[in-house]
């Protein structure tokens, strides 16, 4: 008790010096949280989105289908497949999924012919949510199409114009329909959108010798997190009751997807460690500069019986008093900045045009999971200790004698 009423005070003695190192410390807090929240709202807005507009939580295949992405790989348990979905109480579309080529006007784009059933695609995230102009895949229209603006820009596409689609069917023989677009629609990811065109699935599988033809089954799951465990273990549980077919994660199907998550998550350790070193300069600085002022007073507590390990001991209970004072501050301080960009978001608007390339949202929305303040503020004590250990050798090496004469 006494060290601490010791410490505290030789720590208030310069309290210039003592006060430029706590708002130091506070600012690297704030400055943690906030790109641990920036990054998080960051990669939660692509990656909810991807899942939304594009993978879905969960996808079913024929074990050879994503490698080859033939229509001969098709799903021929898709009726067990439905009945297992519905017993799980799980929203699903079935899709058929067909590559093939694009052409209007001696204009040819290589795209990914979509067939939806626009009943079942209610149930997940329908692509009628973005239509921007005209009607979705509805009404009496031939062979309606519903295409991105992105695509329909670059082939000087517009509503009513027809375009022709061509794909193979299960044998390889290629086939060719003419359509007419019905309507645009802009899921703000343009990678994905000069890529995809949606189509009644009824349509694509006239043409197939099986009519009742599928190739993916989209699994989206109601209020869960995309980092969730759960989302692994449904899939196993599918996985076991469909063992002829491939069950596949969001991490399994986008796998550039997932690695750049744990390519953020490293991005923020990288942050935290160069402004942890920074601070640890800063913090031994302070530290050290105290104990040599303080040669004369450390020498006569020497003289009089105070040990060694006691002085070292004071000199880190000073570097703890720093963390008790600038620790609660920093955290509080940047809670209340969590709150505010997780209640109004952070503005990227003025980046939106590159950030829609990505399919992610201008409003950051900033969420921080309690454990990292925790964890920042466990890092920032340990830094305070580490700092004070070499102020604190030299405040233990000090000869009593010397320190005095001087």
């Amino acid at each position: 008790m006494i060290l601490l009423k010791i410490a505290w005070r030789n720590l208030w003695r310069n309290p210039l010096r003592s006060g430029i190192v706590i708002l130091a410390m506070v600012f690297g807090i704030v400055v943690m949280i906030f790109v641990s929240g920036f990054y998080t709202g960051l990669m939660g807005s692509y990656v909810k989105n991807s899942i939304k507009k594009q993978y879905g939580h969960i996808q079913i295949h024929h074990p050879a289908f994503r490698e080859y992405l033939e229509t001969k790989n098709e799903i021929k348990t898709l009726e067990k497949a439905k009945k297992t979905l519905d017993e799980a109480n799980l929203p699903y579309a079935p899709r058929t999924i067909a590559m093939g080529l694009a052409s209007v006007a001696g204009k040819n784009q290589a795209i990914k012919i979509i067939g939806v059933d626009t009943a079942f695609e209610k149930n997940i995230s329908s692509p009628q949510d973005y239509l921007i102009e005209g009607k979705y895949l509805s009404g009496t229209k031939r062979n309606p199409v519903y295409i991105s603006s992105s695509l329909a820009n670059k082939l000087g596409l517009k509503l009513r114009k027809k375009i022709k689609l061509s794909y193979a069917d299960e044998t390889g023989t290629n086939i060719s329909i003419a359509g007419k677009i019905t309507g645009i629609y802009d899921m703000k990811n343009k990678l994905a959108d000069l890529n995809s065109i949606y189509v009644n699935q009824s349509d694509l599988n006239k043409n197939l010798i099986n009519k009742n033809y599928c190739n993916e089954i989209i699994v989206r799951i109601p209020d869960i997190d995309y980092s969730s465990n759960e989302i692994d273990l449904i899939t196993q549980d599918i996985q076991s009751s469909l063992p002829a077919l491939e069950v596949a994660s969001w991490k399994e199907v986008a796998p550039e997807l997932n690695a750049l998550v744990g390519q953020v998550k490293t991005n923020q350790i990288v942050v935290r460690t160069i402004i942890l070193i920074a601070l640890v300069f800063g913090i031994l600085n302070t530290l050290l500069m105290s104990v040599l002022e303080r040669k004369y007073e450390i020498g006569m507590m020497l003289a009089i019986g105070l040990n060694k390990a006691k002085t070292m001991l004071l000199i880190i209970i000073e570097s703890l008093c720093l963390s008790a004072v600038a620790g609660p501050l920093g955290i509080i301080l940047s809670n209340l900045m969590i709150m505010y960009f997780a209640q109004n978001g952070l503005d990227l608007s003025v980046i939106s045009k590159s950030l829609e390339t990505w399919g992610i949202d201008p409003i950051i929305i900033m969420k921080v999971n309690p454990q990292t303040y925790w964890a920042i503020f466990i890092l920032i004590t340990l830094t305070n200790i580490g700092a004070a250990i070499y102020p604190a050798i030299k405040a233990m090496r000090l000869r009593p004698a010397e320190a005095i004469r001087k």
